[in-house]
């Protein structure tokens, strides 16, 4: 049997009270009466009739064998999964209280002395996650492709087909984005999964929240968390719960020190514990295509603020005379989104032989994403705008004297690298 490539589509509604099937349908007439293709990353404006959606977005292709040779399949030769959902706004709420409500308990602290458990519960997707997803940026799309294997592990789950544990283990140098590819995941998870599940809840704990300076006591809470858990399940049976536990190597302790008698210890890893994890995803510190994206996204947010002087023709002429030798000024960038040009396009010019010049910005942006190398991607999402708060005098500032700022604040924080 041939199957289809499926399109995949995320469409944030105001109103979840619309008729669901009526609206999907409608979305997917329009979509096949206006466009022949649609790219992954590409936002459509809708008409009039559809104005209980507030965004569409192609966000990914799940290719069939038949359609790989094809970059850019026809919608005629797709089929579309399109993913209705709303936002959520209220604050996280404490777990312990969540649950001490559910059960009316008034007294939410144990009665036999035990130490609170400090986590909390965020129902989602929720408006503070929106847009993490689409701020990941790696050299593999390790992202999506943990998100097309949670969807399948779940789905074999819910059918009892195959083992798993549903645990997957993310870990890499610090500050590489596993916090936020984490949450990403639990808000992608929420917006697929809305039709199987009631809702979709998110449980962060630090696993150094779990270790009690009380001998004994890091058991008893370890063992509080998972009963608190399974309370919700039972109150409300139709949820799906993702535990988000950060730091985790402190709570899987070496079995041994648990044989004798000692409490786990932050150092130490117990194989038992890895063995029974689905997936263990190593997470890198980002590459230069990494570093140069990564600035270019910052560079094009400053400008959009204007915390940088909107880029002029005719502003300096050694900057913007070309940004690329061949190039005339009429050719010139003037849009930022150009000025900034994507890795993939600054390549794929200088294959044709187009140099940029020394002096153009995505040249100094290319040469300080080398010189950026070995740093966190935490770390360099800061970088642009340390730099021009440290380093500059005005405001707005120009895009050279932001680009001089961010060369002298990387060589200081190489320095810091190296002590």
């Amino acid at each position: 049997m041939q199957r289809k490539s499926i399109l995949v589509i995320e469409c944030h509604v105001t109103n979840l009270k619309t008729a669901r099937a009526t609206l999907e349908k409608d979305v997917e007439q329009y979509l096949r009466d206006e466009y022949t293709i649609l790219k992954i990353g590409q936002g459509v404006r809708l008409p009039g009739n559809l104005a209980d959606i507030q965004g569409l977005h192609v966000v990914d292709l799940i290719t069939a064998k038949s359609d790989q040779a094809r970059q850019e399949p026809k919608l005629t030769d797709l089929s579309l999964a399109i993913h209705l959902f709303h936002l959520y706004n209220q604050p996280r709420i404490d777990l312990e209280e969540a649950n001490s409500s559910a059960t009316n308990d008034a007294d939410p602290n144990d009665a036999d002395g035990t130490e609170r458990l400090r986590a909390h519960m965020t129902l989602v997707p929720h408006v503070e996650l929106h847009g993490l997803w689409e701020s990941l940026v790696f050299d593999e799309p390790l992202h999506t492709s943990l998100l097309r294997f949670l969807l399948r592990m779940i789905a074999f789950a819910r059918t009892s087909t195959g083992s798993f544990n549903r645990i997957v283990l993310l870990h890499g140098p610090s500050g590489t984005g596993k916090t936020t590819l984490c949450r990403g995941l639990v808000q992608k998870l929420a917006i697929r999964l809305r039709q199987e599940y009631k809702a979709t809840k998110l449980i962060e704990i630090d696993a150094a929240a779990l270790f009690s300076k009380y001998f004994g006591e890091s058991s008893k809470l370890v063992n509080k968390m998972f009963d608190t858990i399974e309370s919700l399940l039972t109150q409300e049976p139709n949820i799906f719960i993702c535990l988000f536990v950060d730091e985790i190597e402190s709570l899987a302790g070496a079995r041994q020190q648990s044989k004798n008698g000692h409490e786990p210890k932050d150092s130490m890893r117990d194989p038992a514990v890895l063995d029974r994890i689905d997936v263990k995803q190593y997470v890198p510190l980002p590459s230069i295509r990494i570093n140069y994206e990564i600035f270019r996204r910052c560079y094009l947010d400053l400008l959009e603020r204007k915390v940088i002087m909107s880029l002029e023709p005719d502003a300096d002429e050694d900057l913007l005379d070309s940004e690329y030798v061949s190039l005339s000024d009429e050719d010139f960038a003037t849009q930022p989104s150009e000025a900034f040009p994507t890795w993939e396009a600054m390549q794929a010019a200088m294959s044709l032989s187009l140099r940029p010049k020394e002096t153009s910005v995505s040249y100094r942006l290319w040469k300080l994403a080398e010189k950026s190398t070995g740093l966190s991607g935490r770390v360099l999402q800061r970088l642009p705008m340390q730099a021009i708060a440290m380093h500059t005098k005005f405001d707005p500032c120009s895009c050279e004297e932001a680009l001089d700022a961010l060369s002298q604040f990387v060589d200081e924080q190489q320095i810091l690298l190296n002590e």
